[in-house]
C-alpha cells in the first residue's frame, strides 16, 4: 500500500514542523509492515513537505496511525500546518 501525503507548514513554523517530521522516521521504519518511509522538503516551496510511505498491508498502515509516535505528531502538528 503506497501513500503520498502533502503537508504545508504555516508561515514561521517550517523548522518546527520539519523537526517533528524527522522524529517520525526512525520509529516508523521500525514498525511491522513498513517497507519505505521518506520525507522530502520542496526545494522551491520550503513550506511544502511530502511523505512517501509503502506499507505491506492496509492493516499495517492502520496500526501506524494508532502508534504513539504518530499520535504525538498529529497532536503537535495541528498548530503547525495549514489545514
Amino acid at each position: 500500500m503506497l501513500t503520498n501525503i502533502t503537508i504545508t507548514a504555516k508561515k514561521g513554523k517550517v523548522d518546527e514542523l520539519k523537526a517533528l517530521l524527522v522524529k517520525l522516521v526512525k520509529p516508523t521504519t521500525l514498525e511491522h509492515g513498513c517497507l519505505h518511509y521518506q520525507i522530502l522538503q520542496s526545494s522551491t516551496e520550503h513550506t511544502h513537505f511530502q511523505i512517501f510511505e509503502t506499507w505491506a498491508t492496509a492493516e499495517d498502515l492502520a496500526a501506524h496511525k494508532k502508534s504513539a509516535h504518530f499520535l504525538a505528531f498529529t497532536a503537535k502538528s495541528s498548530e503547525l500546518v495549514v489545514k
